[in-house]
């Protein structure tokens, strides 16, 4: 409606609209957010802020401006900046669950993608009845909660930083690849220490960092 009012968009211009949005949001998956993710390593939070900070920051900006090519620039920009954010967020999410449990994850994703498409329209037409403002107001206020969720929580559950010990080679090995933040060893856990000590240890089948052998750790903090 709004690039209809005053850009006296038509039936073309909204064709070229969409075709560039689809084509943004196409190479956002397949050719930027791939780079982009791996640039991050196992800091992803940076760039989900990042393009949160696009999507919020540009879109008053895009329903402000008189210039059809920023339009048209900030648009292609959001629209990549949400691909990359779609991505990053399920290759994070892939890092919260076993094998066998991430179809149940994603498919509760799914489910709460598919409620969200239907209570956001709704939420912006009531807030419309409010005033042309109001369902601007409301998605830039979503965007700032969610920057701020991001910034103060994500870290947490999805940047697993940490010791893990695994025994299995074939287990191992995915470990190694899903926890980059974490020091991993390939070796096994037990209460059985010599001499009778009260303590967790480690038995590495790789050195430790600082030595090798023997590593001892306080019952409970492995």
């Amino acid at each position: 409606v709004s690039l209809k009012t005053r850009f006296s968009f038509g039936p073309k211009d909204h064709a070229m609209f969409m075709g560039l949005i689809g084509l943004s949001y196409a190479l956002s998956q397949g050719v930027v957010a791939k780079p982009l993710i791996r640039a991050c390593g196992a800091r992803p939070s940076r760039l989900i802020l990042a393009c949160i900070v696009v999507l919020g920051g540009g879109r008053p900006v895009a329903l402000r401006t008189a210039s059809l090519a920023a339009v048209y620039a900030l648009y292609a920009g959001m629209v990549v900046s949400l691909g990359v954010l779609n991505t990053a967020i399920t290759t994070a999410c892939s890092r919260l669950a076993a094998a066998d449990q991430l179809g149940g994850l994603f498919g509760v994703m799914e489910s709460v993608e598919s409620v969200a498409g239907l209570v956001g329209p709704t939420v912006g037409g009531l807030a419309a009845a409010r005033g042309p403002a109001a369902p601007l107001v409301a998605v830039c206020g979503c965007y700032a909660l969610a920057f701020a969720l991001v910034a103060l929580f994500f870290e947490r559950h999805a940047g697993w930083s940490g010791f893990c010990v695994e025994a299995k080679r074939q287990h191992f090995d995915k470990l190694r690849r899903n926890r980059p933040a974490c020091w991993t060893y390939f070796g096994t856990v037990t209460n059985a220490l010599p001499h009778g000590a009260n303590a967790t240890f480690v038995r590495s089948r790789t050195p430790p960092p600082a030595n090798s052998g023997w590593s001892f750790f306080r019952r409970g903090s492995v």
